[in-house]
């Protein structure tokens, strides 16, 4: 009977594999450090998507080599990750640009306001400044006003938990 689960958690600062028994006790542990979010503005953060993938991969190949882990034992997965990291993706599932990160603070102003019926119906229930606000920190509009060149070739845009 498989009696332990694996956990992977790709955080901010370090991704982890843990796997733990059907009681909940901590068994194994890995953690590798993630590599520095940079851009070329201050405020910015982005990384390479793959580096993300290499961490994953790190801290499950380290914890395959600890004495006593048996991987036929694993009879699930959990994975967490942090939320809202931006992968525009091609057609052929090839990231275009880094990563945005979560804690990127670029702004993308000027953008004209919703119009037509949505323009109404936000202008009714008292949204507009709040959709003005949600326009203005969309790394999406960000994308496709500074990188149209990006944006053009972009088939998907993915989440890091996608």
């Amino acid at each position: 009977m498989k009696e332990q689960l694996l956990a992977i958690d790709v955080g901010t600062q370090s991704t982890r594999a843990l796997i733990f028994d059907l009681q909940g006790n901590l068994l194994f542990k890995t953690q590798i450090p993630m590599p520095i979010y940079s851009a070329a503005n201050h405020g910015w953060a982005e990384l390479e998507p793959e580096k993300f993938w290499e961490c994953l991969c790190d801290a499950c190949q380290q914890l395959w080599l600890m004495e006593g882990v048996d991987k036929s034992q694993i009879a699930g997965v959990a994975i967490t990750c942090q939320r809202n990291v931006l992968i525009n993706l091609d057609k052929n599932g090839k990231a275009l640009r880094p990563a945005i990160h979560w804690s990127d603070q670029r702004r993308t102003t000027g953008l004209p306001k919703v119009g037509g019926l949505w323009g109404l119906g936000f202008a009714l229930t008292g949204m507009t400044e709040t959709v003005r606000h949600l326009q203005t920190e969309a790394k999406t509009n960000w994308i496709r006003i500074n990188q149209p060149e990006v944006w053009d070739e972009t088939y998907k845009i993915v989440l890091l938990s996608g």
